[in-house]
């Protein structure tokens, strides 16, 4: 008997400090029996059978890289950050040693680790929850369990009491099934490359050279006074990108119009749960999720996606140390063009945004701000979904909600890295020996820093825009029919609305004696917009963004810049006047939402 993997974790957690080695599983209160015989099954497998020398590899690569990256980013640490890990490492009587000089034992020290000795280590500090109720086994020094009092039963629409026993913990301990020895061992093939040999070829034909070189000339521009490029790719995707050597991680922002705002009224949800859905599904082509996830762990790189009520946006981080920026670009290629829906993935998704809209009801200052917002808009889309509402949505929807959305030649691509490889000739010094490796004592002058060749730097600037080309550009533009972004939620007028409908009050059980407050009302967007409500008021009472013989009035982030001043001056004087003035300790502040 094996039991499934994809439960409703919310997350798993192991912890190893001086003394105390802890694991964390926080997953539906439903479902916590697969879940923690989930965690349990896998972690006796480990202290049974040990690791594969697949994953010694992997991740014996993974840590160098990590290591890699340290060195990199070292002179760009903030001093807090250095002096707290000074501080925790003297504590504990640990070696402090420079990131060149961990980067250098490191190397030394990882090809002596062996598979035995990882096997051996794991027994010894998982052993306590692997071999639960075994006598061999160390003993636990506590389980703690924390539950809700209630659990919503949907079926029945009532809230039900809830509890865990001691004795229920004890005979799921004791009566989980092992795994054999082949199920354990089972090998997950993870690929260097997404996008290799034929496939390649089939996804990405060659371009020529002189295409390439013409598109670049044509399309690529740059801003003197910034930095930043810009560049139009060939299926109508804008990029923008800036250098920067602050960091050895990179980090890519990709936007499309809509988000939430794009629901139609009887999908309400069905783009969030979409975007979901797919973070759920974690798969691409042919390639499982497991496969994906550990393609991420051998580059360290990371996606995210997710979405406002605005616009759908995926957050890609990744390194600059070895292939981290094509990694990431060959998933992005194949989610655009062969992503995976998966019904099971669909119901996580549907399932967690349940549970996140009971949390609403029950939390005092998610579910004031929630009618809040139902108070000002008569628009459903600028709240929290219902159940009702996503009870009512399938694969089908939501696919075609969120297919509407990441089209490619609606993109917006946004990357700020070390482009121009200043960590890799940092790198380059290390390996070649010319670091001494010790920190510098007072008085030394520090080291100058080498200026790369403008050459080198042209052909890496090069070598980027190819690679954009290549895995973004190459995608074809979309066929489906691009949402409806014309809807702007509107704001209910005050004056007509009832006295009842615009001051509401709600008794809500809560673990404190408190109270939450909101006032809210209209205001403008980043861009200086309002509904057709919002620029009456402001004819009426004259206001206008434009300043009087003003170079900045023009520039369409000015009504923004407005907006974050005065938010900023007004809750500096309310901390002020409620902190100082009056002695009191309550949270008072100003927020922009919906600030699109």
């Amino acid at each position: 008997m094996i039991l499934q993997k994809r439960r409703q974790f919310r997350s798993i957690t192991a912890t190893l400090s001086e003394k105390v080695t802890s694991i964390t599983v926080n997953a539906d209160p439903r479902d916590w029996r697969n879940a923690l015989a989930c965690v349990l099954q896998e972690i006796r497998a480990i202290c049974d059978y040990g690791i594969t020398e697949s994953e010694m590899k992997r991740y014996m690569d993974a840590m160098l890289k990590d290591v890699q990256k340290g060195v990199q980013e070292n002179d760009t640490v903030p001093s807090e950050d250095h002096l707290n890990f000074i501080m925790t490492s003297d504590v504990f009587d640990h070696v402090v040693m420079h990131p060149e000089q961990s980067y250098a034992a490191f190397k030394e020290v990882a090809p002596t680790v062996t598979m035995e000795q990882v096997h051996a280590t794991a027994k010894w500090m998982l052993g306590f929850i692997g071999y639960y109720g075994f006598a061999t086994a160390p003993p636990v020094t506590a389980i703690v369990v924390c539950t809700p009092t209630q659990v919503y039963e949907e079926h029945t629409g009532k809230w039900i009491p809830f509890s865990i026993t001691e004795q229920e913990i004890i005979e799921l301990l004791i009566s989980v099934p092992d795994k054999t020895k082949e199920e354990a061992l089972n090998q997950v093939d993870v690929p260097e490359s997404l996008l290799e040999g034929k496939k390649l070829e089939k996804l990405l034909p060659p371009n020529p050279i002189d295409a390439v070189t013409a598109w670049r000339a044509s399309s690529r521009k740059v801003d003197d006074a910034t930095g930043i490029v810009q560049l139009m790719l060939p299926n109508g995707a804008r990029v923008n990108y800036a250098c920067t050597p602050n960091e050895s991680q990179g980090t890519m922002r990709m936007l499309v119009p809509g988000g939430r705002s794009s629901d139609e009224s009887d999908e309400l949800g069905s783009a969030m749960v979409g975007i979901r859905t797919i973070s759920e599904s974690g798969a691409v082509s042919d390639f499982s999720r497991e496969q994906i996830e550990l393609f991420a762990v051998s580059n360290l790189m990371s996606v995210h996606l997710d979405l406002n009520l605005e616009f759908c946006y995926i957050d890609a981080n990744f390194t600059n140390t070895t292939g981290g920026l094509n990694a990431v670009l060959e998933l992005l290629h194949l989610l655009f063009q062969e992503p995976r829906w998966e019904v099971p993935a669909f119901v996580r998704a549907q399932q967690a945004y349940k549970a996140q809209a009971y949390a609403v009801q029950k939390s005092l200052e998610q579910s004031t701000m929630d009618r809040l917002m139902r108070m000002m808009y008569s628009d459903p889309r600028v709240s929290e979904a219902k159940i009702e509402d996503l009870n009512k949505l399938t694969l089908a929807k939501v696919r075609r909600a969120v297919s509407g959305q990441l089209r490619p030649q609606d993109l917006e691509i946004n990357l700020v890295a070390d482009f121009e490889g200043r960590g890799h000739g940092k790198m380059a010094s290390v390996e070649g020996g010319l670091s001494t490796g010790k920190h510098r004592e007072e008085g030394d002058v520090e080291p100058e820093e080498v200026e790369l060749p403008e050459a080198a730097k042209q052909r890496r600037f090069l070598e980027l825009d190819e690679a954009l080309w290549k895995y973004l550009g190459s995608l074809p533009a979309s066929e489906v029919e691009q949402v409806n972004l014309a809807r702007h939620p509107q704001i209910n007028k005050g004056e007509e609305m009832s006295p009842e409908d615009r001051q509401r009050s709600a008794h809500i059980e809560d673990s404190d004696e408190r109270a939450v407050a909101n006032i809210g009302g209209g205001a403008p967007n980043r861009w200086g917009k309002g509904d057709q409500y919002h620029q009456q008021i402001m004819e009426t009472k004259g206001f206008s963004w434009d300043a009087p013989n003003s170079k900045l009035k023009d520039h369409p982030l000015y009504p923004s810049m407005c907006l974050m001043a005065m938010r900023e001056v007004i809750n500096t004087r309310l901390f002020s006047t409620v902190r100082d003035s009056l002695g009191l300790s309550y949270d008072c502040a100003l927020a922009c939402l919906l600030f699109a």
